[in-house]
């Protein structure tokens, strides 16, 4: 039931998000396109070499490509936070709790979704910046610097271990950050409705801002015991020394993000199973 309860809320959120990458493929192309017409396939800078017309183009189709950027951030999240909401807590929720499934897997459903199209943004937006701004040049000359990179490494008595493991915590670092956030909003908006009857917008919000900031507090005195420990214990005089540090940190900010994971989930999931208020 799980997997039909994902499929339904992909079919559903498709509608929102494929337009929005779509749009975003476009102006890509089109500034892709303007710019290499206009100033040559070599560079993506200007170079006084076009009119009044083509820059004014060129301008229109930044800002177009800059608010398609923030508005994929602000609708993923709006869309995101909105679906919750109209399935767990509007008409449709009693809906979707007459329904021969469980809390979790109504939870996992909208967060798994939810997590695949937040994390969607991290490759379509590199994909993009790769189109826009490499070039022939720049292709033709990553091998080189690859190569020079590797030597400065070795240099520096770096192994590629330890930058392979630090590549490796830094994305499960954002997988589980990206959780977080969406269990954050989830939480926030379950507290608004049960605590703030009457305003549970306000009350959502004022829930956000309260988990946020016991959060950011606990992270912030964590971090600094941890940074102080560990530099105690060792010195960093060298770039070795440095990511020997990083990959220490990194998995204990890992470890302490998935605890605050399991916090959202559990309580979450507690207050739509025994606390749920639709009225």
């Amino acid at each position: 039931m799980l997997s039909k309860l994902i499929g339904q809320e992909f079919k559903v959120t498709s509608r929102y998000f494929v337009p929005l990458y779509i749009c975003l493929g476009v102006i890509t192309l089109l500034l892709k396109l303007s710019l290499t017409l206009t100033i040559g396939n070599n560079t993506v800078f200007y170079s006084g070499s076009s009119n009044t017309v083509t820059e004014i183009i060129n301008v229109l189709l930044i800002m177009l490509y800059v608010i398609i950027l923030i508005g994929i951030v602000l609708l993923t999240y709006f869309i995101i936070i909105r679906r919750f909401y109209t399935n767990m807590f509007s008409d449709e929720g009693y809906l979707m709790f007459t329904l021969p499934v469980t809390t979790g897997q109504l939870l996992n459903s909208k967060l798994i979704v939810a997590f695949i199209w937040q994390f969607l943004m991290i490759p379509a937006t590199l994909l993009s910046f790769f189109i826009l701004f490499v070039n022939t040049d720049i292709i033709k000359a990553m091998p080189q610097f690859f190569s020079q990179l590797s030597l400065e490494l070795h240099t520096l008595q770096i192994s590629g271990f330890s930058i392979g493991l630090i590549i490796v915590e830094l994305i499960a670092a954002v997988i589980v950050q990206l959780l977080g956030l969406v269990l954050m909003c989830y939480l926030s908006i379950t507290l608004g409705q049960h605590l703030w009857a009457e305003h549970r917008l306000i009350g959502s919000i004022l829930a956000f801002l309260g988990i946020y900031t016991v959060e950011s507090l606990i992270s912030s005195f964590a971090g600094i015991f941890i940074g102080n420990a560990l530099v105690s214990s060792a010195y960093i005089l060298t770039a070795a020394d440095a990511f020997s540090y990083f990959n220490r940190v990194l998995p204990l900010t890992i470890l302490s993000n998935i605890i605050l994971v399991i916090i959202y989930y559990v309580v979450t999931h507690y207050m739509l199973n025994k606390k749920l208020n639709l009225n």
